[in-house]
């Protein structure tokens, strides 16, 4: 190597223009021509793999020995339980009885009795004789009142009484007190007439009856006294 080739500085290949350019063009071509090689090739197929076929005849089948017959199921015995070993007796001590300590009796007092106070028996009241009743003098008394009733009564005047003039019997009772007054008057059967029943009830609740004598009614505080009143009309 001469010394002007040492002192002339060296130039890379790649700063040469027409060198860049033909690299360029050559890797342009070579991508190209893989492109069209690869569209050209067959396509390749995968094979699968076959499987073998199993085939399986039926007179392989018919040739072969019968299964042995199962063996005979055996029933397990029962087994009985052992017998209890026996226990050994063991000896029952009894315990002595203990006799109780003598109890002292207490001996009581008797407490004396109350007795019972009895009481004062009281002394009867002689009660006033009740005065005997008298059969005949009731029925002089009755016979009193009726006879004053009958005495008193009179035919019922009046527009309705002329023109209707009703007859007929009316059955009245009088209650008369001890004292001869007029405590209610009853119908005991209707002559058919209320004027004549009407005459009748106002008859004896206006008369002053006499008071009863001892001996008649004893022991009544008042006394029931029935008669009839027979009604005529006057101008029949």
């Amino acid at each position: 190597m001469t010394q002007a080739s040492l002192s002339t500085p060296h130039r890379p290949l790649l700063l040469n223009p027409w060198w860049r350019d033909g690299v360029a063009w050559t890797c342009s071509a070579l991508t190209i021509a893989g492109i069209i090689g690869l569209e050209s090739l067959p396509a390749i197929e995968h094979a699968k793999p076959e499987k073998p076929a199993i085939e399986i005849q039926l007179a392989d089948i018919k040739d072969l020995p019968p299964d042995p017959p199962p063996p005979p199921k055996v029933q397990p015995q029962p087994q009985l339980p052992p017998d209890p070993a026996p226990q050994p007796k063991v000896a029952q001590t009894v315990a002595p009885t203990p006799t109780p300590a003598p109890v002292a009796q207490q001996v009581q007092t008797p407490q004396p009795v109350a007795q019972p106070v009895r009481p004062q028996q009281e002394v009867a009241k002689p009660q006033p004789a009740r005065p005997v009743s008298n059969a005949s003098a009731d029925l002089a008394y009755e016979a009193r009142v009726k006879t004053l009733i009958e005495g008193r009564k009179s035919y019922p005047t009046g527009r309705q009484a002329m023109i209707e003039k009703p007859q007929g019997t009316v059955h009245v009772c009088v209650t008369v007190s001890r004292g001869g007054s007029s405590q209610g008057v009853s119908i005991k059967e209707s002559s058919g007439s209320n004027l004549l029943d009407s005459a009748a009830k106002r008859l004896l609740q206006s008369l002053e009856y006499p008071a009863f004598p001892e001996s008649v009614f004893a022991g009544e505080e008042s006394h029931v006294i029935c008669t009839n009143l027979e009604y005529k009309s006057p101008t029949s």
